[in-house]
């Protein structure tokens, strides 16, 4: 965020927080909301991390972490850090995502995924991924 308020700080930084999950044309989209603030969206493919290479399995009563950065764009000064645990489900349907997208990482294209994320972003808007996401998780 460039230069986030109090209120917001303290959204990310306690609030309780609504989590969904989007897929289109192969681009997986995490999408948050912290208290009262808008939703957020964070587009992924996993061929943008070239150190994962697989993901451990997701047992009953077990999800990812998620490491929560809010850092003010202006300086790079970071205002509040956070972990949290993705239920179980959540966890496990983006296990099975990020798992589709290593299928076809040989066939990974930076121009073609780019044309694709601002096709997706031109034709959705966060509000219309949450409703069609395909799992929501809430955290507090």
């Amino acid at each position: 965020m460039n230069n986030p308020n109090k209120v917001e700080i303290q959204a990310i930084k306690k609030e309780s927080i609504r989590f969904g999950m989007f897929v289109k044309d192969g681009i997986t989209f995490i999408l948050s909301k912290f208290g009262n603030l808008p939703w957020f969206d964070a587009s992924y493919h996993v061929s943008l991390s070239k150190n994962l290479t697989n993901l451990r399995e997701i047992h009953d009563k077990e999800g990812y972490g998620c490491q929560i950065y809010l850092i003010d764009n202006r300086f790079g000064e970071i205002k509040s850090m956070r972990l949290v645990g993705f239920s179980t489900p959540f966890s496990q349907k983006l296990k099975s995502n990020v798992e589709k997208q290593m299928e076809d990482k040989s066939k990974f294209n930076k121009n073609d995924y780019s044309s694709k994320l601002f096709n997706i972003m031109m034709s959705y808007t966060t509000e219309q991924m949450v409703k069609l996401s395909e799992v929501n998780c809430r955290i507090g």
